[in-house]
């Protein structure tokens, strides 16, 4: 079993990684969302949940700045996580 350490030094990892694959485009294959939003978007989201339930520990693991530390990968939540009609996705597309 992995210490909290080693699990967040992981999830660390993954968010320097999406942070870069960001890095130039608005979604993780380009410039439109594909199939791997509604993929990593889950777990991603998972970490402002996790601060607000559980903010003592996130903080000690340096998950309390995620927006200051990885600015491309909460730009990319706020864009995946808005809730959107279908009508509201027909006109996006219009």
């Amino acid at each position: 079993m992995q210490t909290s350490t080693a699990m967040s030094d992981a999830m660390h990892a993954e968010c320097r990684y999406l942070e870069e694959l960001l890095d130039g485009q608005a979604y993780l294959a380009g410039e439109r969302p594909s199939a791997a939003e509604p993929i990593v978007f889950p777990e991603i989201r998972l970490v402002p949940r996790a601060m607000e339930r559980k903010p003592e520990i996130m903080t000690a693991l340096d998950f309390d700045r995620l927006a200051d530390r990885y600015p491309r990968l909460a730009a990319w939540e706020e864009r995946v996580g808005v809730d959107k009609t279908p009508g509201d996705q027909r006109e996006a597309r219009e």
